[in-house]
């Protein structure tokens, strides 16, 4: 079923072996609080529900679900009979608000928010770029025009080093700053032990981080920084965060 949604959604990704989605299941940070549902019909799993309901002390009113479905056992009620079992734990846990999120290639989900009467937040555009297609040249002149006496560029391939975690912990409050649209969110605040916390879940998974980081050279504190994820089962594909 995974890789049937996972089409329809992502219709350029590859599909996830076994192995791989097992993983990507049991290695979650603690800290998230995921719960997870299934809908079967006849022994076959027909539908899934994703409940996030993070531990940290900002947005404890808010939890954040997904919910999938077959295609052609939609419209029968399994969407919003999962949405109703999670509703009920996010109740029990005192919270206030569900959200989620649609894509534009699978437009039943929205219209099936629509129906429950969910109003949009925020919208979000995803960008894909072909490495084939780069313009090295473009990035070359670029980098030609940095400012390369007052800042410096670095590099880091994996876990962040020890003695700058605290500042980069505090470099990551800039995300705060990103547009939020109509979304009742709190500050995000990442600790130490939290970023450790998320490293461990992506060594679990096979995932390496490649961050390069911008320092000015006078002061040595960081200016900015943008990093990519790259999943050694699947190869095709590098994610970025954090621009």
């Amino acid at each position: 079923m995974s890789n049937r949604i996972r089409a329809e959604q992502w219709p350029d990704d590859p599909p996830r072996t076994l192995p791989v989605l097992r993983t990507l299941l049991v290695s979650v940070p603690t800290i998230w609080g995921v719960r997870w549902w299934v809908a079967w019909s006849r022994g076959r799993v027909v539908g899934t529900a994703e409940l996030e309901m993070s531990r940290t002390k900002e947005n404890r009113h808010i939890a954040w679900f997904d919910i999938a479905v077959l295609p052609e056992f939609r419209r029968r009620g399994i969407a919003s009979s999962l949405l109703a079992t999670m509703a009920a734990r996010v109740q029990e846990d005192g919270r206030r608000l569900l959200g989620t999120g649609t894509v534009a290639t699978a437009p039943s989900g929205e219209a099936f928010m629509r129906r429950l009467g969910a109003q949009a937040g925020l919208t979000q555009h995803i960008n894909q770029l072909p490495l084939s297609s780069l313009d090295h040249g473009l990035l070359a002149a670029w980098r030609g025009r940095a400012p390369t006496t007052e800042f410096r560029l670095g590099l880091w391939e994996g876990p962040y080093p020890e003695e700058e975690l605290a500042a980069i912990a505090v470099l990551s409050d800039v995300m705060n700053t990103a547009p939020r649209g109509d979304l009742d969110l709190e500050d995000f605040h990442w600790t130490p032990a939290m970023i450790r916390d998320q490293e461990a879940a992506h060594r679990e998974r096979g995932v390496e981080r490649w961050t390069l980081y911008v320092k000015h050279r006078e002061t040595g504190k960081f200016a900015g920084y943008t990093e990519v994820f790259w999943n050694h089962h699947e190869p095709e594909i590098l994610h970025q965060a954090r621009l």
